[in-house]
């Protein structure tokens, strides 16, 4: 069956001082104007240039001038103009979907090479700090005591524990360079991401949005990453530390001499490849942490206890463990991002990214404090390759194409094959109270493959209207593996203790895990393949003291599957 959803979203946004949102999802702009400093007459015709860059533009006859699609940094623009000193102004700001004014007041001169130098204020660049819009640039995150970019967000005001605005965490749409990386099955965590260290500038929406951004209700994160430049450039740090603890008692296991319980590798190097043209962007972490909550090794899932008769002597209890400390919350993980960068002519450029995230993990389940080996283990591991497109048709208008493929996987499990003989009969977890022997009998293996295709098209039509428009197709492959082991064994309706033999032992010489198909209580297996496609325009209309953003968008969703034809009625 289809489900087909029309959204007509229009937009308009409350009035905000000088720049909103509205331009390309990995980009930023530049407006201001030129005057002279005698007269403040303005100036026509003056070339404007980003320094480094093939990025420039003109004034028109009232001294204003705009470049588009500028990547995210501290940019330095010039001014030139015949009669007049060349004028610099360095440090300017540049933020993805945001537009940093920049105003010249150039000198005349009879002195030819004459220039004049000027440090842009950083404060007097964002004017739009109004809006509900906060940009971290890579400067900002250097100095800031945070280890990844979910903490950087925190920070930001309307964001507490992952929601935005009070929303629900799954309200959130997560990007990296434009792309979705959010988890389709529960929309609360990021699929896919980067270190800190990798990120040029991370843009924090929390207030409402353009008709650009679908399936957000609360908060929108686009995370644009760095590129190589045309130096190389790197660095690297290892890190260890420990938990200390003066209540041994309680947090059994720690020693205050260990220096290594808690292990940080990171690395980044970027450079050209071969020439200019072509540049690349590595960067990488490696953290390991064990933890500070410990179990003892003093049941095997395999131990056999039984408590039920009223006589303690007739008690059984079986343990076999070696009363060693076992790491019972650890968490291992790998991050890795690369990113080829290829300048092809001045008004072509492409990028090939990957992602590679790997992580290993256990929560902490009190009861399984005496019997750590009988618990499961979180595992997820994703990847992430993007082609991106972007092309200069003119000075005012230029077009994003985006391919992107992710396949994402998470697991909860004891062992990957859910008929491992290795698991063992419910009868080994019998207990009321702490686990004193068995294994946990969950086993979860959900998977996620996403192929998405985005277009966009930005023009600035004027000084005043900037006009933007695209599609987004995703195809996206759900796969569902939960699963209950159960018991398989000949003999069904026997007591239990017949299978005790004359050693006290159990056994269960015909025991098998078994997994039940998608029809019974204990199974929830599914593939599911749902398609989703949007179209929107949106018009930001920039004036002296004021933007409007207004927009339409349409949305088409096919679930692969069985939905209510009523929601109101079911």
């Amino acid at each position: 069956m289809r489900m087909v959803k029309y959204w007509l979203i229009i937009l308009l946004s409350a009035f905000l001082i000088e720049s909103g949102t509205g331009l390309a999802q990995t980009t930023g702009k530049i407006s201001g104007t030129v005057t002279d400093a005698e007269t403040g007459e303005p100036l026509i015709g003056v070339n404007i240039l980003v320094k480094g860059t093939d990025l420039g533009g003109a004034t028109d006859v009232d001294g204003e001038f705009f470049i588009l699609n500028i990547h995210p940094g501290v940019h330095n623009v010039e001014a030139r103009y015949i009669g007049y000193a060349t004028t610099t102004v360095q440090d300017v700001q540049v933020s993805v979907n945001r537009t940093a004014r920049v105003s010249f007041k150039m000198s005349p001169s009879v002195i030819d090479g004459e220039e004049v130098t000027i440090i842009a204020d950083r404060i007097s660049v964002k004017k739009d700090q109004t809006n509900s819009i906060r940009n971290v640039s890579s400067e900002d995150i250097s100095v800031l005591p945070v280890e990844s970019i979910s903490a950087v967000v925190e920070m930001q005001p309307g964001v507490v524990n992952n929601h935005f605005r009070g929303g629900r965490s799954n309200e959130a749409v997560y990007m990296i360079d434009g792309v979705k990386t959010t988890e389709s099955f529960r929309q609360e965590s990021q699929a896919v991401n980067v270190n800190p260290e990798a990120a040029q500038d991370i843009e924090i929406i929390t207030g409402t949005f353009n008709a650009e951004y679908g399936d957000a209700m609360s908060g929108v994160v686009n995370i644009v990453t760095k590129e190589g430049g045309n130096k190389f450039d790197g660095s690297a740090s290892v890190s260890f530390g420990n938990y200390l603890t003066s209540h041994n008692d309680k947090f059994i296991g720690l020693s205050n001499g260990e220096f290594d319980r808690i292990q940080d590798l990171r690395f980044n190097v970027s450079g050209p490849v071969f020439s200019d043209k072509l540049t690349f962007f590595v960067d990488g972490r490696k953290n390991k942490d064990d933890g500070y909550l410990n179990g003892v090794h003093y049941f095997n899932p395999h131990d056999y206890s039984n408590y039920d008769s009223d006589d303690p002597a007739e008690w059984i209890t079986e343990h076999t463990g070696d009363s060693s400390f076992v790491h019972m919350s650890w968490d291992d993980n790998l991050l890795l991002f690369g990113k080829l960068t290829y300048r092809a002519t001045n008004s072509i450029k492409m990028s090939l990214s990957a992602n590679l995230n790997n992580r290993e993990g256990q929560w902490y389940n009190h009861a399984n404090k005496y019997n750590p080996l009988g618990m499961p283990t979180n595992y997820t591991e994703s990847l992430m390759f993007s082609y991106q497109l972007n092309h200069m048709l003119s000075p005012s208008a230029f077009y994003d194409l985006k391919l992107s493929r992710s396949d994402y996987q998470v697991g909860n499990y004891m062992y990957e094959n859910p008929s491992d003989p290795r698991y063992v009969h419910d009868e080994y977890s019998r207990s009321n109270g702490f686990s004193t022997g068995g294994d946990s009998k969950g086993h979860t293996i959900r998977g996620e493959e996403n192929l998405n295709l985005k277009l966009d098209y930005s023009w600035q039509i004027n000084k005043n209207h900037f006009l933007k428009t695209g599609v987004d197709l995703s195809r996206i492959t759900l796969n569902q593996q939960y699963s209950t082991i159960q018991n398989k064994f000949n003999g069904s309706g026997v007591e239990y203790d017949n299978f005790i033999d004359e050693n006290g032992e159990l056994q269960f010489p015909n025991y098998a895990p078994v997994t039940f198909p998608d029809s019974s209580t204990h199974s929830d297996i599914y593939t599911h393949k749902p398609i989703k496609f949007a179209y929107y325009l949106q018009d930001k209309m920039e004036f002296n003291s004021m933007v409007v953003n207004m927009g339409v968008r349409f949305d088409y969703f096919d679930p692969d599957a069985i939905y209510p034809s009523n929601y109101r009625n079911p």
